[in-house]
């Protein structure tokens, strides 16, 4: 096919118009199929194929979606809309029931883009959008460029309220750029998010040169807002055959957190287990290192991945706010070649600036944390952080938290990476602990494989410090013994 192409099995393109414009009470229960090449970009909806009009409503597809050729320009796939181009975009009540699959070779390297309901949104709002547990997504593509696949979009620039995915998802194949997966939204900026919910499994085997995010409700957002009765059930796994050239994120809720904006959370959580297996840290070209956005880093958290911080930006530090809780397990096994690994039980690394108490509602980590991969430079496993810049309280943490090698390891947090006094406060600590924790008063490394009771559970709070004086005791008495798991209603 030469030039743009657009297919749909209602409409191939819905030209932008006047606010008025509708699109509205639409059906498709046909298959649609692609095979060849397009010379173009190459744009396929269920519905639609691409749509300018403003406001979307009650579209429903139930026909699969079947696309393996070989592209020389970008592709754009949707369950029920192939990409939305007008930035006054409504879309609501979309439904999609048939399945995706997308495969193929890039003749030259291009862009791909896969939602379970729209391809790629350039939209505004979203509400009650979803897709079904059998509409299982699957894509497999070589030599492409960024890659992104979202159980319901690919990015979205405004508030969404209601969007859920069922479906499994399955993401394989070669990229010269990035690799982001979601059960959700794989990007966002600034807005709010509210009963937004992922209950299918995650697989990705993908190969990337650049970086690798994969998130079970966002796989990265710039200036992320707040999340409400938010939650994700399905078990997210990056397997030993993936690669990421520079940094890997993976988390339950946000893969990475931008800069500047709030985050509240209410009300949410996380039962799915995260496991990575995969290799990283290999590029020798990529991003550029800054204080805020590190290079070659491994970092995986229930909640968030990382959240990073732009020094200029402090004003508006990422201070979360509200109730979270994580009962899934944390595995990691994978290889860093470059640099550290980051595992928390919550948050892998935090970038929180040294002046906020991170955490000002309540979070729980009920999971294990397990980390027996290779790091080749330090190794941070935490309940709570798995290394952290900023002081926390109001946690609580029953399990095993284990680390292999000379990790630093600790109940609340593996490491601090600030400047002066981090401490938790008000906090609740069980389980065991597995590994070389750091004994701040030997200054010195000790292998243990404890269970925690009350004459010990002080010692293992913490992990290092590296510019960090841990202070007086009074430091570890503000904590104290969960001696069970508590229920959480």
């Amino acid at each position: 096919i030469g030039g743009d192409s657009y297919v749909g099995g209602c409409y191939g393109y819905m030209t932008s118009g006047q606010e008025t414009y509708i699109f509205q009470d639409m059906v498709n229960n046909g298959k649609i199929t692609f095979k060849g090449t397009n010379t173009g970009i190459l744009t396929i909806g269920g519905t639609t194929g691409s749509g300018g009009v403003i406001n979307v409503t009650n579209v429903t597809n139930n026909g699969a979606i079947e696309v393996n050729g070989t592209y020389k320009q970008a592709l754009r796939v949707g369950g029920v809309i192939g990409c939305t181009n007008n930035e006054k975009c409504k879309a609501s009540y979309l439904h999609n029931y048939g399945t995706i699959t997308v495969k193929g070779e890039y003749l030259v390297a291009k862009n791909t883009y896969v939602g379970g309901v729209v391809g790629l949104q350039n939209g505004a709002s979203a509400d009650y959008c979803y897709n079904y547990e059998n509409s299982t997504i699957t894509v497999d593509v070589k030599n492409g460029n960024n890659m992104e696949v979202g159980g319901i979009t690919c990015k979205f620039q405004d508030t969404t309220t209601n969007l859920k995915n069922d479906a499994d998802i399955t993401v394989a194949g070669t990229y010269n750029a990035y690799v982001r997966v979601s059960g959700v939204i794989t990007g966002s900026n600034g807005y709010k998010r509210s009963y937004h919910a992922n209950t299918g499994d995650i697989t990705v085997s993908a190969k990337c040169q650049s970086y690798m995010a994969v998130g079970g409700l966002n796989a990265g957002g710039t200036y992320e807002g707040g999340y409400t009765e938010c939650y994700n059930t399905g078990n997210l796994t990056i397997t030993e055959e993936a690669e990421a050239g520079e940094n890997l994120y993976l988390a339950g809720f946000i893969a990475y957190k931008g800069v500047d904006y709030q985050a509240n959370f209410t009300n949410c959580y996380n039962s799915g287990n995260l496991v990575c297996k995969a290799r990283s840290g290999f590029s020798t070209a990529g991003i550029a290192e800054t204080a805020y956005n590190p290079k070659y880093i491994v970092a995986i958290g229930s909640l968030i991945g990382q959240t990073r911080l732009d020094p200029s930006t402090k004003a508006n530090y990422n201070k979360l706010t509200g109730t979270f809780v994580n009962t899934g397990n944390i595995e990691y096994s994978g290889t860093n070649e470059s640099g550290p690994v980051y595992v928390g039980g919550i948050i892998g690394r935090n970038d929180m600036p040294t002046t906020s108490t991170y955490w000002a509602g309540t979070v729980y980590n009920l999971g294990d944390v397990i980390s027996t991969g290779t790091a080749k430079t330090e190794h941070y496993v935490g309940g709570i952080f798995g290394c952290t810049n900023s002081s926390v309280q109001n946690c609580v943490v029953y399990g095993k938290v284990s680390g292999q090698g000379s990790s630093n390891i600790g109940m609340i947090m593996g490491s601090a990476r600030a400047e002066g006094s981090v401490v938790a406060t008000n906090c609740q600590v069980g389980g065991t602990i597995v590994g070389a924790v750091y004994d701040p008063e030997d200054k010195a490394y000790i292998y243990n494989n404890e269970t925690l009771d009350a004459n010990n559970y002080f010692n293992y709070i913490y992990g290092s410090g590296e510019n960090t004086d841990w202070g007086t005791s009074s430091d570890y008495d503000a904590c104290t013994l969960l001696e069970s798991k508590p229920t959480i209603e």
